[in-house]
């Protein structure tokens, strides 16, 4: 073959695509037919499909992208991720699986009289406050579903996007095997309140016995109602102390927290700042209670009732 051919031979002798067939058509137009074959070799060095010059994949995807195909079951994964651990604190908290759950922790602990509480409080604190904590599952259950339906659409998803998503819900399911935790201290905490219950019946007996007795002992009297007002004082302290764990480490924590958004959503939440939340909370571990107080010093000990004074700190709670 000689070293100049017309442009019908270069391209043939090539096998160019007819993206590069209609360029050479323009230079032809220009130049004329007569090419060189430095002017093929040259044209070679360019990509030689227009899959590669167009930075389409194979499938049809571009460079940075994720065909649904791959990213759909991935994103359906978190999607199970999510679902299996609401619904297994569905099955504890929600309506009268709240009251079986309270139940059985006061059965266990030996409760007798406040048994009658258990059902009761269950509905207003338990359940209640899984109605609100559950938001914490249900904003990102919808964030994943606009995702897959976004990805259903156009046939494929941002690589950086899906990256934001599985980050994000790493750090989210960090965040969630924490409900379940704080659920069981709740229902300690109640536990613990109908144990003094119990222990303020048994002394409210004894008082309307000696209350019987002609004469009765005024010592006996001053006793057991210094028992009493210790024993109401203390239900108190646990009532106020189970609403500040609900407020640090439930309802109050998890209603309105965005661990991801919606990959559309513009001012995107930045999984970096929910990382440093995280580390702050290892750095300085969750504690039931916003501060030390002797409520959470007593929580649940035995109750060893003294005869006459609160063993807690004057002034306490």
């Amino acid at each position: 073959m000689t070293r100049t051919h017309d442009l019908a031979t270069c391209i043939l002798y090539k096998k160019w695509s007819a993206q590069y067939w209609t360029v050479l058509m323009a230079v032809c137009l220009s130049v004329g037919c007569g090419m060189s074959v430095a002017v093929c070799d040259a044209a070679e060095t360019k990509p030689q499909n227009s899959a590669e010059k167009s930075g389409v994949l194979q499938g049809g995807v571009r460079a940075g992208n994720v065909s649904k195909a791959e990213a759909l079951p991935r994103i359906q994964k978190q999607m199970d991720t999510l679902a299996k651990l609401k619904d297994g604190l569905q099955q504890k908290y929600f309506y009268e699986k709240a009251a079986g759950s309270m139940k059985q922790a006061f059965q266990q602990a030996g409760v007798g009289k406040a048994m009658m509480y258990a059902e009761d409080w269950a509905n207003n604190n338990v359940w209640v406050d899984w109605h609100y904590t559950k938001q914490f599952y249900m904003y990102h259950d919808s964030v994943l579903k606009n995702a897959a339906a976004s990805t259903e659409a156009k046939g494929y998803i941002t690589e950086a996007d899906l990256a934001y998503l599985e980050q994000g819900m790493a750090q989210w399911t960090q965040l969630a095997r924490q409900v379940d935790p704080g659920y069981q201290q709740l229902i300690r905490i109640y536990t613990d309140m109908a144990k003094t219950l119990d222990e303020k019946f048994r002394v409210q007996d004894q008082l309307k016995q000696v209350m019987r007795q002609s004469p009765h002992s005024e010592a006996e009297v001053t006793r057991l109602r210094q028992q009493e007002k210790f024993l109401n004082d203390r239900v108190k302290r646990i009532r106020e102390a189970a609403l500040r764990h609900r407020k640090a480490n439930l309802s109050g924590k998890y209603e309105k927290l965005q661990v991801f958004s919606f990959i559309t959503q513009g001012n995107r939440v930045a999984l970096d700042a929910t990382e440093a939340r995280l580390h702050r909370r290892a750095e300085d571990p969750a504690r039931s209670f916003e501060e030390e107080d002797c409520t959470e010093v007593e929580l649940f000990r035995p109750h060893n009732i003294p005869l006459v004074s609160d063993p807690c700190p004057t002034g306490a709670p």
